[in-house]
């Protein structure tokens, strides 16, 4: 039985890599040229549009409220809520960050004009503070993977003494993590909106390096990794902190150089968990009780999990982290490499987090949880003893498919430039309705060209050179992803902006409601689009819930029935999405003649 599994189980790769081996592909990336990666990564699609649906709206919409709050004194700023009405799923870091980088600006502002930045500068801030954050979380992801990659138990097996050195190894593994964050798929998107992730993912690798201090530097690590607890809770509400909390204990009980460390861990991020936990929730209590009751009793709530619905949701969005995790998984049971500290610890942590997130405790959907930095961890040391059969599959997949992507990127813009191809161009009525037939700008086709030439050059390295490197498997997806996101930012952007954004249904309402003399709205309090799209422009003003009752009009977004209006109400306006063709999104502006 055993002799008949052996081959099998060769299939899924080496044990891990002969000294020579590793020493040959332990050269990390020249860092001006992974720098000049993430930069690019970062700064396409932060700026140049509107707010656009979902998260990036909200975002906005949470950040213009926690200005409010502090310029004016309207409303409150310690939880999230959209003047009044709670966002229950989210928590005020994220919001707090953006509005400490808008202040400045919207201070000076109104000192020399008399009123706040424009809402055009207030959204690119607002993403350009969710940039910072994701380049804070990809210098601490280096930082803890180099930490742990330098540990002597991380080493590989050298007894002729021509094996990497450790400063070697730590930095190209710390370069593989980096890769294979900026190659994850579900994370593109979420990490250029104005919404929590880039806050999230920044404090989860800030965590996982104090965590890879720890065994040195016990107390400094355990009272970082309370106070990044406490930030977790104000970033992801309390599930998230479950989840990382029964995760670390884990680890930490089984990796051998933490566990004799775990009191003293455990005893200081307590203290200072606590401790900034219970000034948060004093200050609250103080300021704002009913918003506490409301976002405290959310986080209570159990939602109904969806585990099968979550796993193939994970399927894509974690590649192609996936793959390399669970060949080193089956590595580390072939090859028992399961008593490596690092591997345990990773280990332990991210299955404790996904399962506490497949069970659905408290609000978050768990077909959004995305544990980047430490699946891309895990997987930066599966690259050691990853299979050739999976690295050709990596690489295949990532020609094919985004260089078919980055093609059709090209052919939809000359219909959208130029017309043709023709039976492009009519599916863009489709999908960018309204749009005419833009001028190519100058700037936009030297960014294509460029990163589209930067694509050919790389492919046919890749092909050309067969010098082994650790990193070599992950590059074509990182390049990939980052050649996708380029082309999409810089030539599709007239049309995205017209297919995810508001600009179309905005001003519409900001000239409604300007013929009013009442120009106060008020909406259902959990019609939570409404109130961000409110917030989030300049022009309107959103009555605070509870204290509405002079605001003379309401508006209610509805789907393609239309509600009988309110009592006294009379319809002066309705509008919608460009993209909104079976009105799921319709919005309808009531005016109140009959008001208590």
């Amino acid at each position: 039985m055993r002799s008949s599994l052996r081959p099998l189980l060769s299939a899924w790769g080496e044990p891990r890599p002969l000294p020579g081996l590793a020493a040959s592909a332990a050269q990390s990336i020249p860092w001006t040229l992974l720098l000049g990666l993430c930069l690019v990564y970062m700064a396409f699609g932060l700026f140049g549009h509107g707010p656009w649906r979902g998260d990036d709206l909200l975002g906005v919409a949470l950040a213009r409220q926690t200005l409010t709050a502090w310029f004016d004194g309207q409303g409150s700023s310690l939880l999230p809520n959209l003047a009044g009405s709670v966002v229950a799923r989210d928590g005020p870091l994220a919001a707090w960050i953006m509005a400490a980088l808008v202040a400045p600006f919207e201070a000076i502002s109104r000192g020399l004009w008399g009123h706040g930045i424009s809402a055009r500068w207030f959204d690119d801030l607002c993403r350009l503070a969710a940039g910072l954050c994701l380049m804070v979380g990809l210098i601490s992801l280096w930082k803890a993977t180099d930490r742990l990659a330098r540990r002597r138990e991380a080493q590989p097996t050298d007894p002729l003494g021509i094996g990497p050195s450790a400063q070697s190894l730590g930095r190209t593994l710390g370069d593989c993590s980096v890769l294979i964050a900026l190659a994850c798929l579900g994370s593109i998107t979420k990490w250029h909106e104005a919404g929590p992730a880039a806050t999230s993912f920044m404090v989860t690798a800030l965590l996982l390096w104090a965590l890879a201090l720890a065994p040195e530097h016990p107390i400094r690590s355990g009272r970082l990794i309370g106070l990044l607890l406490a930030a977790l809770t104000l970033t992801d509400g309390p599930e998230a902190v479950l989840g990382w909390a029964l995760g670390l204990i884990l680890a930490t009980r089984l990796a051998q150089p933490w566990r004799l460390a775990t009191n003293r861990l455990a005893r200081e991020a307590l203290l200072s968990f606590g401790l900034i936990l219970v000034l948060f929730l004093a200050a609250a209590q103080w300021r704002a009780p009913g918003l506490l009751a409301d976002w405290w009793s959310a986080q209570m709530a159990w939602e109904t999990p969806e585990p099968l619905q979550a796993l193939k949701t994970w399927a894509w969005t974690w590649w192609p982290m996936w793959p390399i995790v669970a060949v080193l998984w089956v590595q580390a049971t072939r090859h028992r490499l399961w008593q490596l500290p690092h591997i345990q610890l990773i280990s332990a942590l991210v299955g404790v987090i996904s399962l506490v997130a497949l069970l659905g405790p408290g609000l978050a959907d768990s077909r959004l949880f995305l544990p980047v930095a430490p699946l891309a961890i895990l997987a930066a040391f599966g690259l050691l003893s990853m299979p050739r059969s999976l690295t050709s599959l990596l690489d295949w997949f990532a020609v094919v498919v985004f260089t078919s992507l980055g093609t059709l990127i090209w052919l939809y813009w000359s219909a959208m430039s130029f017309g043709f191809p023709e039976n492009l161009a009519s599916r863009l009525t489709v999908f960018a309705p309204g749009l005419k037939n833009p001028m190519p700008g100058p700037l936009e086709v030297f960014f294509g060209v460029t990163i589209s030439g930067a694509w050919i050059i790389l492919v046919l390295w890749r092909i050309r050179r067969n010098r082994p490197r650790l990193w070599r498997p992950v590059v074509l997806s990182a390049g990939g992803l980052v050649l996708a996101w380029i082309l999409m930012m810089s030539l599709w952007m007239p049309a995205l902006d017209i297919n995810r954004g508001y600009n179309h249904l905005l001003p519409r309402l900001e000239r409604a409601v300007s013929a009013e003399q009442n120009t106060c709205i008020r909406t259902a309090p959990d019609d939570r689009t409404s109130r961000a799209l409110i917030l989030a422009s300049q022009k309107l003003k959103l009555g605070e819930l509870g204290r509405d009752q002079d605001c003379a009009l309401l508006l209610a977004q509805v789907g393609a029935v239309t509600p009988q209006p309110p009592t006294g109400g009379k319809l002066i306006w309705t509008g919608q999405r460009a993209v909104d063709r079976k009105d799921r999104e319709r919005y309808l502006l009531y005016r109140l003649t009959d008001r208590k």
